[in-house]
């Protein structure tokens, strides 16, 4: 960008000699007309601060109607995008043309607790076959045409559930559900906790045996097929779980798929100087900023006495997840407290414990697959994360960790792999551990 308009600048100066410049110029001070067009942020040039522009904002005020008209946030979060003020003004309209374009429907799609019409604004409009209908055709032997970003999210997760050793698993969503019930009701925590109520306890022993848990058991579960350009789903029944006990979930994978969607629709537009902010979870940055300096973020901490876990510098384009418990509920015992939230282990049914937040970070990855991996580690042990980056590595592709735990009662642990060290600052009272 900043090469074109240097070529278009010496261009113009091309036109007209120095004399007739200064006249041209004058006239238009005079008649109020030099205001820059080309910029949508106009800083004065003595005060312009390349490394503080600000942001230009699209997406956060775009919902989503259900098919009963109620709105939705896009992926229940604030799901933008954000670059900085150096653009001409069309590129406000562009890069909203492409997020209304494809985040909503994908976001429909992949909503597994809502319906939703093609047409959201007519109530004759059909229904379009997302994740909510395919959970609702649960055992009825019926095979569903769904749209290609729902066969996509529903290939790559059947793909990574196995590929994860089930540490994440899309059929889930049931379990997941209790334990979201729990947490959004949770001044009523000792009469609904399993800590406290034994029903609880067999309620959620029996939605966790409903969970796949081979690959045998997930092939026969949910099948895919593609006839022609159409795609179709067929959920089949299992393990005897009635209608209603056993459900998908994309939760873990579909806010990552839309940046990867957004991302190289919004760089053949010539967009670079920005980021996708999905929530604090899924971030991925277009490009460098315009000055050419390091993207900054801090990493959201686990406790109120450690509300940043680290500090991140880097430039160019990457994407970076993170997953974590600490946005749940202490159920007190008479011990302490258990951490309750909505990640959870697929084997046990019970809020995954092994660690308390993940992060990533990776310029090859997609950004679906980091959203991916992040659930998974946190049912996975330190080692164990030591041999999917491995696995990755040997790809050929970047996958670097950090784990944040709470060590001590007390003390916020950051462990983190060795490729991470040059992006990391660490702060003050945090102990680090370089893996």
């Amino acid at each position: 960008m900043k090469n074109r308009l240097l070529r278009f600048k010496a261009c113009l100066l091309k036109l007209l000699d120095p004399r007739e410049w200064t006249i041209l110029l004058s006239t238009l001070l005079i008649s109020g007309l030099l205001v820059s067009s080309i910029f949508l942020f106009k800083p004065d040039s003595d005060e312009f601060d390349p490394d503080d522009i600000p942001f230009e904002r699209i997406g956060y005020d775009v919902f989503a109607k259900t098919s009963g008209g109620e709105i939705r946030n896009i992926f229940n979060t604030s799901y933008e995008i954000r670059y900085q003020k150096v653009y001409p003004e069309s590129f406000a309209e562009m890069a909203r043309g492409i997020y209304v374009d494809n985040v909503p429907f994908i976001h429909k799609v992949a909503d597994c607790h809502y319906a939703y019409r093609l047409d959201e604004n007519d109530v004759s409009s059909p229904i379009i076959n997302n994740l909510y209908m395919v959970n609702e055709s649960y055992g009825s032997d019926t095979w569903l045409k769904i749209p290609d970003h729902l066969y996509f999210l529903l290939k790559r997760g059947l793909e990574l559930t196995i590929a994860t050793d089930f540490k994440l698993n899309i059929f889930v969503g049931e379990v997941v559900n209790f334990w979201e019930d729990i947490i959004e009701n949770s001044s009523d925590y000792i009469n609904r906790d399993p800590y406290y109520n034994s029903d609880q306890v067999l309620l959620l022993e029996r939605l966790t045996g409903y969970i796949p848990m081979n690959q045998q058991e997930v092939d026969e579960t949910l099948e895919l097929k593609t006839v022609g350009d159409d795609h179709y789903v067929r959920f089949n029944s299992f393990n005897g779980a009635p209608h209603g006990d056993l459900s998908i979930t994309l939760a873990g994978i579909a806010k990552g798929y839309a940046n990867d969607v957004l991302t190289p629709l919004l760089n053949e537009n010539e967009l670079e100087h920005g980021f996708i902010y999905g929530g604090a979870s899924s971030i991925s940055t277009l490009g460098s900023k315009y000055s050419g300096a390091p993207w900054q973020w801090q990493l959201v901490g686990p406790s109120e006495d450690a509300p940043y876990a680290f500090n991140i510098n880097r430039g160019g384009q990457y994407s970076f997840s993170t997953s974590g418990g600490y946005m749940g509920v202490n159920i007190p015992t008479e011990d302490g407290y258990i951490l309750r939230h909505h990640i959870v282990n697929p084997q046990t049914g019970y809020p995954a414990e092994q660690q308390l937040q993940i992060n990533l970070i990776s310029a090859d990855l997609p950004s679906y697959l980091l959203d991916a991996y992040s659930t998974a580690l946190m049912n996975m042990t330190i080692e164990e994360g030591l041999e999917l980056k491995a696995s990755i590595n040997d790809q050929g592709k970047e996958l670097e960790i950090a784990w944040i735990n709470i060590v001590d009662n007390e003390k916020v642990e950051v462990n983190y792999t060795s490729g991470y060290q040059q992006y990391i600052t660490e702060l003050d009272n945090l102990i680090y551990h370089v893996v």
